[in-house]
This record gives C-alpha cells, sequence and structure tokens, in this order.
C-alpha cells in the first residue's frame, strides 16, 4: 500500500459513522497497492518462492539447497519407499530339476519429520514517510523483506549441513546428521586437506556392490575446494604455467586455472563449494542470541581422564598425549551462552578419554558445544571439536579425540531426484501481521524438511583440515567473527 492510499484510507474510516465488521477477501491487490475498504487482501498470504530462488539465481548462495528437487507433501510426517536390495544373491545356479531358490527385493519404509522455519520483520510508520540517504521514495519495508529472503537463504542452507534435531530440536536433519545416523559412508581425514587419491578412494567405495553409488558432487568450503585445486594443479618451478585468453587477439592474458569439474578413474563430480561450510571456530565470549531465551552458561563439576574402556575406541595416540583446556557452551534455538572453562586438564596419556561433568546452568538448554585447545596449547586457542545433547540436568560428556578442533567438513554425494530432495510442506511465504502499534510486521514463513532417500550412496568427510603451505589469514574484526562464526 503506497503512502497516499494508506492515508487516504485512514481518513475514509474515520469518516464513517458505522464500521465494516464483515470482512471479505475483495478484489484488491495487497502487492499493488490497491486495497478495497473493508478487504482482509492485506492480511492473505503471498507465496514468495519465486523470490527466493531468483535471488539465489543472482547470488549463487543457494548451492546446495537451491538445487534441490521440490516435492510437496501434504502432512507433517512425509512418508517414502526405501529399497534396501535387490535380493541375497543366493541360490541362483541350480540342479537340472531343481527349483530356483527365492529372493526377494527388501522395502523399508521410511519418514522425514517437516519442520517450521521463519522470521519477522518489523517497520516503523515513520521509516515509511521520512527521506532516506538512499532516496526519498525508497521503502524501508521492501529493504528489510529483502533482507529477510536473504536471511532465510542462509539459514536453509547453513541447516541443510549442520541441521540436527538431536540438538536443536527444532531443526530438521541435514547432511552430517543424517548420514552420521543412518549408514553414510565416513571419511577422516585426521586435519589432513581434501586431495585427488582421497576423492579416488572415496568414489570408488561409494560404487562398490553394497552401495550402488554414482557419486557425482563434491560439497566443501571455499577455502578447501581452493586447497584441492592449488594441490592438483601445482604451478611451481618444475611446471609451465598455464595461460588462457578469451580472444586471440588480446595481449592481455589471464593466469591460472579454475576447476568446475573433476575427472576421477569411476566418475565425474561437479566441485560445489559454499560459503556456509566454515571450519569450526572459538566461542563468543559474550555468548550470541537474544540473553533472556539463550541458557545460561553451563557449570563444570569434575573433570577426569581415566583409560578408554567403552565399546568406542580412543583416538588420543601417542602424539596426542600432553595438557588440554576446554570450554563448554550451552545452546538452544535461541542462541549460546558465555563459555565456561574446565581449566587446564593434565597427562592425557595415549588410550585415555577426557571426562567432563557439567551441570545446566539453567534458561531450557537443549545441547552443549565442546571446544578443546591444541596439546600443549593455550585456553585462548581452543576451537569447537563436537556437539551433544543435553540427558540431564548433569551429564559426563567424553571426548575420545574422534573429531579435532577447528577443522571442517564436505561430502561427496550421489545428488539426483531419486536419492535426495526438499519435501516442502508450505512453500516460501509472507504473511502480513495486523497493526497493533504504529508499525508494520511482516512474517515470512517455510515449512520443509532435508530427505535423504539413498543415505549409503553419499560421503560424510570430516576433521578437514587445511594445506599448510596456503596463506593464513587472520581476521581481527569483531563485526566479521560475530557474523560469519561457525554455527548457526
Amino acid at each position: 500500500m503506497s503512502q497516499e492510499d494508506f492515508w487516504g484510507a485512514l481518513a475514509d474510516a474515520q469518516g464513517h459513522d458505522d464500521l465494516r465488521k464483515a470482512l471479505t477477501v475483495g478484489s484488491g491487490d495487497p502487492s499493488s497497492g490497491s486495497i478495497v475498504a473493508g478487504s482482509i487482501a492485506g492480511l492473505m498470504p503471498e507465496d514468495l518462492s519465486p523470490t527466493l530462488y531468483n535471488l539465489a539465481i543472482r547470488e549463487s548462495d543457494l548451492n546446495f539447497w537451491g538445487s534441490l528437487f521440490v516435492e510437496s507433501t501434504t502432512n507433517v510426517i512425509a512418508q517414502y519407499v526405501q529399497k534396501r536390495s535387490h535380493g541375497d544373491h543366493t541360490g541362483a545356479f541350480i540342479s537340472e530339476l531343481d527349483l530356483p531358490g527365492e529372493a526377494n527385493s527388501v522395502w523399508k519404509r521410511e519418514s522425514v519429520q517437516v519442520k517450521f522455519a521463519g522470521v519477522t520483520r518489523r517497520n516503523s510508520i515513520v521509516s515509511e514517510v521520512v527521506a532516506k540517504i538512499s532516496g526519498a521514495n525508497g521503502s524501508t519495508k521492501a529493504e528489510e523483506l529483502t533482507d529477510a529472503v536473504i536471511d532465510m537463504k542462509r539459514v536453509l542452507e547453513q541447516a541443510s549441513f549442520y541441521g540436527d534435531s538431536a540438538l536443536i530440536p527444532q531443526e530438521f536433519d541435514g547432511l552430517a546428521a543424517q548420514l552420521r545416523a543412518r549408514g553414510g559412508l565416513p571419511c577422516d581425514l585426521r586435519g589432513d586437506y581434501i586431495k585427488l587419491g582421497t576423492i579416488d578412494a572415496i568414489v570408488a567405495r561409494l560404487m562398490s556392490a553394497d552401495r550402488n553409488g554414482e557419486p557425482n558432487v563434491l560439497i566443501a568450503g571455499h577455502q578447501e575446494i581452493a586447497d584441492f585445486v592449488r594441490d592438483y594443479v601445482r604451478i611451481d618451478s618444475n611446471a609451465t604455467p598455464v595461460m588462457r585468453t578469451s580472444r586471440l587477439a588480446e595481449r592481455d592474458t589471464d593466469l591460472g586455472v579454475r576447476v568446475k569439474r573433476l575427472v576421477t578413474q569411476m566418475a565425474d563430480l561437479d566441485l560445489m563449494p559454499s560459503k556456509f561450510l566454515i571450519a569450526k571456530g572459538a566461542p563468543v565470549a559474550a555468548g550470541r542470541g537474544d540473553a533472556s531465551k539463550r541458557p545460561l552458561p553451563p557449570i563444570v563439576t569434575g573433570t577426569a581422564t581415566p583409560a578408554n574402556s567403552g565399546p568406542i575406541a580412543s583416538k588420543f595416540f601417542a602424539d596426542d598425549a600432553g595438557e588440554y583446556y576446554y570450554y563448554i557452551v550451552a545452546q538452544n534455538r535461541y542462541g549460546r551462552s558465555a563459555p565456561t572453562s574446565t581449566g587446564q586438564i593434565a597427562n592425557v596419556a595415549a588410550g585415555d578419554q577426557v571426562e567432563i561433568t557439567v551441570q545446566d546452568g539453567g534458561q531450557d538448554a537443549d545441547s552443549y558445544i565442546v571446544y578443546r585447545s591444541p596439546e600443549g596449547g593455550a585456553l585462548a586457542d581452543a576451537k569447537e571439536i563436537f556437539r551433544v545433547p543435553k540427558t540431564g540436568a548433569s551429564q559426563t560428556i567424553v571426548d575420545r579425540n574422534w573429531e579435532l578442533p577447528g577443522k571442517n567438513i564436505a561430502f561427496v554425494l550421489t545428488k539426483r531426484t531419486d536419492t535426495m530432495r526438499w519435501r516442502q510442506l508450505m512453500p516460501l511465504t509472507k504473511f502480513e501481521l495486523g497493526m497493533i502499534d504504529t508499525s508494520f510486521r511482516t512474517m515470512l514463513l517455510i515449512y520443509g524438511a532435508l530427505q535423504i532417500m539413498a543415505p549409503r550412496m553419499q560421503c560424510y568427510i570430516y576433521n578437514v583440515g587445511r594445506d599448510p603451505n596456503a596463506p593464513e589469514l587472520i581476521e581481527t574484526t569483531a563485526d566479521f567473527t560475530e557474523n560469519w562464526t561457525y554455527g548457526h
């Protein structure tokens, strides 16, 4: 609604003795501002899916989520049928008069739970009528709507990688959570960076008879993709630099190689760098999110370093023996607490496990984030290693050194419409909320979940490190750190 229409409608309403009580949808179009008095057209939801995808095309941020096949669902539990086996491969060879052995396919009904995500934006009437630096006719409401769509893009793309309903119940499960829990192929790089030999081995394993994958995509962070390409196309004194020109007659020359597709012995993979796959970072000292809703800092009540005796082996080896510092942070859907330090944990030996007993500090924590320093490092050097669900008012968190601090994750995927898709109950939709004061409130909502139908055809790579020869860029700007810290 334009300013003239708004103030005109208000004057008309004030000039009538009787108020319209029965509201109808009417013929007004809220997007064009042609609202008929008494109509609720301004309250009708508006589907913003085209806006979301148009922005994605222009900005290329939704590399993974925006490329998924979308399938509608009519319920909050979206079911599908998964073929687990074509038969048991026995009894096929027979004698002359025998009956061949019976072998049937194995089917399993699976389901994914739809989750709800959204954001509310608020603008005052004054912000619409005053002149702006960007132009007297600019609409702050329209600007906020565009920003809200971009914000939702980041939420959906990050959740597609990191979402975990065991940690934050309101989230849908992303790639990492689903592949860990449902038989995806794990690959532990132990701090090394991605190399061609590693990808070759992963592709060969995914294409084996018991997984039947057809890998076609490698997804990794920008820095990790750059390290991989730098290693693969190494330009040094023993190699000829690769040059290319856009037109033969040009004197200017572009130097370098941009790799978009990787050819392995068994399959070709598209490289899909994502700005939202970010190496695990340090805790934010002041916490993040609304202080009245996020959890309070947890209380560390004890630490121990017994020898590992559980079913999961310890990966504290001889080179890892020494002293460590830990931070524990509580989190829920509203944010994260300030970190709580364990103090130095000394004399961690090969084969040990570190046990940290924590007590809930209050204010509805759902899970804990565990940070650890390098061996012999300082508390200030601690980076995230893993996250665990909160299981009670008090619990013991166990670190067996399976996940290393400050590393990243990546994926080799068999990405097809029959292996993964976005199950959508409601597309990204705009709702204009009723005015209860001198401001406009707009809510964006989307209902859906990531559905992985063939987890065994996918690979989850963790503990991805950096090329030691890569330049180290140290960011000290607080605003940068706050806005780009790992997680969601």
